[in-house]
């Protein structure tokens, strides 16, 4: 946007691409710099409260499946022990065939049962593995992207004063209409969208 003094609304901004776009459907019809600036201080004001609302939203999911990961990493000890319990128990096998207290047949058949098991409680971590980082890790992923977001805010500085670096950091485009419609595209607002859905 091309940023001009008026005679009637002093500091305002217009449409560049106007200029030199024919067919263009922005018309070069100016907005004042106060209601611009105002516009987009109160949408900024907004989506930071949304991504503040979403980032409580996500630390209690994060909460929620942190119990969920610490159940399912019990279960994971308890199949860990009974696996081991199985080695021991194989071993054991072993030295009573080695001994000669076991016929070959016997031995044979013994040994395979426990490692049927032992497969059976591998497969019975790997499961548990698996939730547990579907359980968590895209949780933790996204509140850590978000909370990046917010912190992001803290650090450009006060949002109601639209310095140079505020609207660097959160403001990809701002759009003018002919019908005094303002679109303004954020830097995170896809981020919350994405959330949201979630």
């Amino acid at each position: 946007m091309k940023y001009r003094v008026l005679k009637k609304l002093g500091p305002s901004f217009n449409c560049r691409f106007s200029a030199t776009a024919v067919d263009s459907p922005c018309k070069r019809i100016p907005i004042s710099e106060e209601l611009l600036e105002h516009i987009v201080r109160n949408a900024l004001t907004a989506q930071i409260k949304q991504a503040e609302y979403v980032l409580e939203i996500l630390h209690e999911r994060e909460r929620k499946a942190l119990i969920c990961f610490s159940a399912l990493e019990r279960q994971e000890e308890k199949l860990s022990a009974e696996k081991a319990e199985l080695v021991k128990q194989r071993v054991a096998l072993y030295e009573q065939y080695a001994d000669g207290n076991m016929s070959k047949e016997e031995f044979i058949r013994q040994r395979d049962a426990y490692r049927v098991q032992e497969d059976e409680k591998i497969e019975q971590i790997q499961r548990l593995r698996t939730e547990k980082n579907q359980a968590f890790q895209p949780v933790k992923r996204n509140t850590d992207h978000l909370q990046t977001v917010i912190s992001t805010v803290e650090e450009a500085g006060d949002v109601m004063h639209l310095s140079q670096n505020v609207v660097e950091t959160f403001i990809d485009r701002i759009e003018v209409f002919n019908d005094e419609r303002v679109k303004i595209r954020f830097t995170f607002e896809d981020v919350l969208k994405n959330y949201e859905a979630e």
